[in-house]
């Protein structure tokens, strides 16, 4: 019986992990997404850094949980600078892909 502890042990402990690594990735790439945005916004230091939080904080509320693609192309597109959502998609799951690869190193 102990090593079926173990074993139960072993996995909710590496769920947890995957769990946990994959909102930090997820969190990060929405953050990227938002710094690229308010880039391109025109926004510059504390102000770009509050909209790049302002876009995470708003992906993980449960009652509004926007995508963040739909917010940036929204706020894109009320600037005058807006983006085709494909293009803005492939940007996104880039900036997963750099999240993930820059959390693994």
């Amino acid at each position: 019986m102990d090593t079926m502890d173990q074993r139960e042990r072993a996995f909710e402990a590496h769920f947890a992990f995957s769990e946990h690594l994959a909102f930090t990735v997820a969190t990060y790439r929405n953050r990227l997404l938002g710094l690229w945005a308010g880039e391109r916004l025109g926004l510059a230091g504390a102000a770009l850094d509050a909209y790049a939080q302002d876009v995470v904080h708003q992906s993980l509320e449960p009652k509004s949980a926007l995508d963040p693609v739909a917010r940036v192309a929204r706020d894109l597109l009320a600037r005058g600078c807006g983006e085709p959502e494909a293009d803005l998609r492939r940007r996104f799951h880039a900036f997963g892909e750099t999240a993930a690869a820059r959390l693994a190193a």
